[in-house]
């Protein structure tokens, strides 16, 4: 789910969120502002450690374009080779798998082709990347809109739900979550990755404001641009998990991978640089759990047992 023509679709969600601010978009309790970017700021809870942006509210420009981001989204296939592998097994048949945030279809299209048997769901704002996505994966029930109108008219139990780098997107991540467990079925999975707060780059963009007074603001903009509404930490995604009774099965790390990095070539290589050298330490730009809902009965598979060993 992404920024492009979402500012009149996210009014509905809006109503009482601040965007960052006074309010904490993950457990709205007062946040402080901690960095002051001249278009925008951003905010950290001292209640539950989440970081936030109100650059949504101020409608500041991204300082990019995601076009290698889309473009090469292939470069992913590995990291969705690895997903199937630990959460799908090869006797199931017919799963329902949504993927919210779907945009053109391409983590879609790659199961379509390589695990035919599964049905196909996916949620987009952006009317365009939803129309690809249709193009792109005919067998897929692509809606567009919000996922909230979905649940309301959707009878179906998923037993996979996704979601590849939205929920850094999403004005109420913590109402999102509590929707998207009610169309969980018994023992299903949804996995969440997001940008992780405390990993090198987005601490670097930090460290270099608070280092230079205030004065150096270019890196921390970069690294918490406007297009992102909320930023996690560990501490924070445990608590949210389980205030919303979700067991987390797995909790990793990964890199973005350089092919799908947008911007001048010394800012993309300087950043595919710190990111091999924070996969030395098991640490990287990305947080991926999978979570569950608590005290689920172990699957007839065996497939509950494999992911908490995974954990």
């Amino acid at each position: 789910m992404h920024d492009d023509g979402l500012t009149g679709n996210r009014q509905k969600l809006w109503g009482s969120v601040t965007l960052g601010g006074s309010n904490c978009p993950l457990c709205a309790t007062p946040a402080r502002q901690k960095l002051d970017l001249s278009e925008y700021q951003l905010f950290r809870c001292n209640h539950c450690g989440c970081w936030s942006s109100n650059a949504a509210a101020h409608r500041s420009r991204t300082t990019f374009e995601p076009v290698n981001y889309f473009q090469n989204d292939a470069a992913d296939n590995q990291r969705w080779r690895e997903f199937f592998r630990q959460y799908l097994a090869d006797d199931d048949e017919r799963v329902a798998l949504l993927d919210l945030g779907c945009g053109t279809g391409a983590f879609l299209k790659y199961v379509a082709e390589h695990h035919p048997q599964v049905r196909l769901y996916g949620i987009e704002l952006d009317p365009t990347r939803a129309s690809m996505a249709r193009a792109q994966v005919p067998s897929a029930h692509i809606y567009c809109g919000l996922l909230e109108d979905f649940a309301v008219t959707s009878s179906i139990e998923f037993e996979l739900i996704t979601l590849w780098d939205v929920f850094e997107h999403l004005p109420q991540p913590r109402e999102y979550l509590e929707i998207l467990r009610k169309l969980l079925k018994a023992n299903g999975t949804i996995l969440i990755q997001t940008i992780y707060e405390h990993s090198l780059l987005p601490s670097i963009g930090r460290l270099s404001y608070y280092l230079s007074g205030g004065l150096i603001k270019w890196p921390a903009r970069r690294t918490h641009d406007a297009h992102h509404l909320a930023f996690f930490t560990k501490h924070c995604l445990e608590r949210l998990c389980r205030e919303l009774d979700l067991t987390i099965c797995s909790m990793n790390f990964d890199h973005l991978a350089f092919a799908r990095t947008d911007g001048a070539w010394w800012v993309r290589a300087v950043a595919a640089g710190l990111m091999n050298l924070e996969r030395c330490f098991g640490h990287g730009l990305f947080i991926t759990l999978a979570v569950e809902k608590s005290a689920a009965p172990s699957a007839p598979n065996g497939k509950s047992e494999e992911r908490a060993r995974l954990g």
